[in-house]
């Protein structure tokens, strides 16, 4: 059997977390990322029930979807640091 155990439900997961990933809101993007390593780890549980992969590779996804400690708090940081490479671009232009 390939693929279909879980009737690809990690497919939706990916769905939303992309539309979240968009959003103005950190909270809401802080959400996405956590979807993202939900909807990998469900991936992992249906190709191995399918018996398309094996163990590990469940538990591995598994582990890091429950242990990624991802807050808005860490998206704000990361829009900062992305901030401050465009702003760094935009020096480097003007004193062209």
């Amino acid at each position: 059997m390939s693929g279909g155990s879980w009737d690809y439900i990690y497919c939706k997961i990916e769905d939303v977390a992309a539309r979240l990933k968009n959003e103005k809101c950190p909270h809401r993007r802080a959400l996405a990322e956590k979807l993202f390593l939900i909807a990998d780890a469900l991936y992992q549980i249906e190709w191995v029930d399918s018996g398309d992969n094996s163990s590990p590779e469940d538990i591995n996804a598994i582990k890091l979807a429950l242990g990624d400690t991802t807050t808005a708090l860490g998206v704000m940081i990361q829009d900062a640091k992305d901030l401050v490479k465009e702003l760094n671009i935009l020096i480097k232009d003007d004193q062209k």
